[in-house]
């Protein structure tokens, strides 16, 4: 069984397979994780690289942002994963 054949939702933990309400932008994003503690550390072409420190570890989230383009489920769910947070926490904030 190759990479490719492997189904990704089986994969994540569940907290991560629920949708969100609305789409989400990069640029949507990087306001909602600066409003939950993070900074914006540097930015390469078009991905930005936030920071935070919790719970004595540090949390590292890369954001893309090409225009305005809504982030696709997964990237948007990989970010979640990268920040530790709930896709509920994020619509609170929103």
């Amino acid at each position: 069984m190759g990479f490719h054949s492997i189904n990704f939702y089986y994969i994540l933990p569940l907290p991560y397979l629920v949708r969100m309400s609305k789409q989400v932008s990069g640029k949507e994003m990087i306001k909602v994780l600066i409003k939950l503690g993070f900074t914006i550390i540097r930015q390469k072409g078009s991905h930005v690289h936030l920071t935070k420190v919790a719970n004595g570890k540090i949390l590292r989230v890369t954001v893309p942002v090409h225009g305005n383009e809504d982030l696709h489920l997964f990237v948007f769910r990989c970010i979640c994963r990268q920040a530790e947070i709930s896709v509920e926490e994020l619509e609170k904030v929103l």
